[in-house]
């Protein structure tokens, strides 16, 4: 998913990152049995695609609203911190509107 670094469950003989399992779970728990729309954007340097992916809105037609972002509704569940290595691609929402979601998220938490 574009913009965003999540922790990744054991591959390719490296470790579980803490918390991999959990940010897998919400995931799977947000988009399991719907439907989701990708905005291809990229490959990166492992040629995996990147793209951003939307959740649509229910009963608003995908034209009109693509829905809601699932990078930044990691961002904002806490589950994900903004990609910034080089290549990193945002996508039309740009890095600003990541970071300052990313921001915004730390401060919820810390409530």
């Amino acid at each position: 998913m574009a913009g965003v670094d999540a922790p990744e469950c054991s591959h390719f003989g490296r470790p579980e990152q803490p918390y991999a399992k959990e940010a897998l779970e919400w995931l799977t728990n947000t988009i399991q049995g719907k439907r989701v729309y990708c905005q291809l954007i990229n490959r990166d340097q492992y040629k995996r695609v990147v793209a951003n992916v939307f959740l649509p809105y229910p009963l608003i037609p995908t034209f009109i609203s693509r829905g809601r972002n699932l990078s930044l509704e990691m961002l904002k569940a806490g589950w994900a911190t903004v990609y910034s290595q080089s290549g990193a691609e945002y996508g039309s929402v740009g890095e600003e509107a990541f970071r300052a979601t990313e921001e915004q998220a730390k401060c919820d938490i810390s409530l």
